[in-house]
């Protein structure tokens, strides 16, 4: 067997993987399928779980390693602060602001605006 088939093996099975997956949680979800299920989870998230998916979201992959690669080989390992920083920074402003952001009645931006203007 040849390296191309073993990869198009091994990619083939991983989308079955996937989507028997997919299809295995949509037949047993017992609620109606929403948005604020879908995006919050039903707001039943620990503060762990979201401060997680928050700092992912914010310092994705593409981001931390493409552009650390780049600043490492620009500025050796003091490179590291030009990537620690700004999480740090940015992790600082969630845990400021969070008891701010809790007392709004939105989840999402668009949600924040459409109660500020209807």
């Amino acid at each position: 067997m040849s390296l191309t088939s073993l990869y198009w093996l091994a990619f083939l099975g991983y989308s079955a993987l996937v989507i028997g997956l997919g299809i295995t949680i949509y037949r047993k979800r017992t609620d109606e399928p929403n948005t604020q299920s879908f995006w919050a989870a039903g707001r039943n998230l620990s503060g762990w779980s979201r401060g997680i998916s928050k700092s992912a979201g914010m310092m994705s992959v593409s981001w931390s390693c493409v552009y650390g690669v780049q600043l490492f080989y620009w500025y050796g390992i003091g490179a590291v602060w030009l990537l620690l920083l700004p999480w740090l920074i940015t992790i600082g402003g969630f845990y400021v602001f969070a008891p701010l952001f809790r007392k709004l009645d939105a989840f999402s931006q668009p949600e924040l605006l459409g109660k500020r203007f209807g």
